[in-house]
């Protein structure tokens, strides 16, 4: 079953590979002026533990890479501090946490730091902030779940410069980014609008702080849409609320949130329904790059088929992370399920330049990167590409395909007679007409991911490196742009704009022939700049 997951993960991306087709690519003279406010690290694979040390850290970039799984980013959750929240680290955990980011940074990982702003009666600064009056009044010894204390009153001006100056002592480690976990609802108990201020003027503060310090593009990480109150918050199962009813909170600015996370999911399949919902929600509000906690938060799981779903609808979504409570390490379950996990995270991988790509020409929509479709569960990740959630145990969706576009399957299997009824005849690519609906069940190893007939996808070569071994007009390269086929009898032109960050955008044209002969196809672009081969050796070990 291993050899046959990895042929079918190694086949289907080989598939996409053969044979180049008609293309230019041109300079425009000058750069455009809007540069995004998000880093383009946000669309690789990020990984964390509830708690960890130094070498909990170590052993977990180390594990996954490796076994040839990516790693972007690290988020160094609770508890890194000497008290929560006193930006101060536990050198008992961490003695040396300078040279731990150091580590990191100089193999290409970026580092994250979990946060709140609250101030518990532990912490050795406590009562003097209370007698400064710096906390919120009425909110001075508020219990929560790290323990008692304040909530930093972000409306004067002396608590936020003696918060910053304590924010300075993780900024100056060189951390990437924050984790602000959601500690706002908390100021509920002062009224719904109070808190809705105060959340807005909490996670502002440390994205804007953090790279007016800095001046990177520092990363606060945080909840988009969230339901207070839903079927989990009551412990009820999954089918009593057929219809996702619930209380919705807002947590982070849509303007100042380029990594939201939906929260704390059970590691269930119930637990991941709950997640597409807050994603899907999220979306619709605008959130631009969203993710969730790949098989859930809390404890009591997850067992392989809740991971590997929910890790292929993670790879799926801008933001992909992994971790929470329990075993997430998918090399600790089997060897299907590190295979299978290897190939979501690098098809995630391999879509970087593509989501960067999307991101730009969303956040100058103001529109979210997924596009939900109708009512329903299916949606759009940028404009090119579909996706229909696996929903339940055993794999099987009902797919409905967009109209006005044919769609090109990614994962195709001999096995799909249902699908014949869309298949386009005398197409010769496998393309499937759109408004056409059927229902199958995907294997474990695939998925229901479609691509528009016509679209000029760019990718990632290097980062999946060991899934295009083996073709040749590709050996050595780090870019190209995949052509996805067309039903259309004509040559069709076709135009793309690739944005990298800190580059000048590069214009694609081509021409989408006809029939099978150039297809699968990818050009591969040259004008791209390279990178090395390799990426640097892992300096801890």
């Amino acid at each position: 079953m291993r050899r046959c997951v990895f042929f079918i993960a190694l086949l289907v991306t080989a598939l996409l590979l053969l044979g180049p087709i008609r293309s230019r690519a041109e300079c425009p003279c000058m750069k455009d002026t809007l540069d995004p406010p998000f880093p383009a690290w946000v669309f690789g694979h990020v990984v964390w533990e509830d708690e960890s040390t130094t070498q909990s850290v170590y052993d977990l970039v180390h594990g996954y890479l490796t076994r040839g799984v990516p790693v972007d980013a690290v988020i160094i959750d609770s508890p890194w501090e000497t008290a929560y929240n006193d930006f101060v680290v536990d050198e008992e955990r961490y003695p040396d946490m300078g040279k731990l980011i150091a580590d990191l940074h100089a193999n290409g990982i970026r580092v994250i730091f979990w946060i709140t702003a609250m101030v518990n009666q532990e912490d050795s600064e406590y009562q003097s902030a209370l007698e400064h009056g710096y906390f919120v009044k009425g909110m001075e010894a508020r219990s929560w779940w790290k323990g008692t204390g304040g909530m930093l009153d972000y409306d004067n001006p002396e608590a936020l410069q003696w918060w910053h100056q304590r924010m300075d002592r993780a900024l100056e480690l060189g951390i990437d980014g924050w984790k602000v976990d959601g500690t706002d609802p908390l100021m509920l108990y002062q009224g719904w609008k109070r808190r809705q201020d105060y959340a807005t003027k909490y996670y502002s503060d440390f994205y804007d702080y953090s790279r007016e310090k800095t001046g990177r593009k520092i990363v606060a990480m945080a909840r988009p849409m969230e339901q207070g109150i839903n079927e989990s918050t009551l412990h009820l199962p999954g089918w009593a609320n057929p219809l996702g009813l619930g209380v919705w909170l807002r947590f982070a600015p849509v303007e100042k949130s380029f990594a939201s996370w939906v929260g704390d999911q059970d590691p269930t399949f119930d637990g991941l329904a709950i997640a597409r919902r807050h994603v899907l929600r999220s979306a619709r509000e605008g959130y631009l790059i969203i993710g969730s906690d790949i098989g859930g938060y809390r404890g009591g799981g997850p067992y392989q088929e809740v991971l590997l779903r929910w890790a292929q609808f993670g790879a799926l979504t801008p933001f992909m992370e992994n971790g929470g409570i329990g075993e997430h390490r998918p090399w600790r379950f089997d060897d299907e399920t590190l295979d299978i996990y290897r190939a979501y995270a690098l098809l995630h991988q391999a879509l970087g330049p593509y989501l960067y790509s999307e991101a730009v020409e969303a956040w100058r929509q103001g529109r979210s990167l997924i596009l939900p479709l109708g009512s329903g569960e299916e949606y759009l990740l940028g404009r090119d590409v579909l996706v229909a959630p696996v929903r339940r145990a055993g794999g099987k969706v009902r797919v409905t395909l967009p109209q006005g576009d044919d769609w090109w399957p990614l994962f195709t299997e001999a096995d799909a007679p249902e699908l014949e009824k869309c298949r386009i005849r005398n197409s010769g690519p496998p393309l499937l007409s759109g408004g056409c609906s059927f229902t199958h069940a995907y294997g474990l190893a695939s998925y229901p991911v479609f691509f528009r007939a016509g679209a000029l996808v760019p990718v990632d070569v290097a980062d999946a490196r060991p899934l295009f071994a083996g073709i040749l007009e590709l050996a050595g390269k780090s870019r190209a742009v995949l052509v996805v086929p067309s039903a259309s009898p004509v040559e069709e032109e076709a135009r793309l704009t690739v944005h990298e960050e800190g580059k000048i955008d590069l214009i694609f044209t081509g021409a989408v022939r006809p029939g099978a002969a150039d297809w699968p196809s990818f050009v591969v672009a040259s004008p791209w700049p390279t990178i090395p081969e390799d990426a640097p050796a892992i300096g801890w070990r």
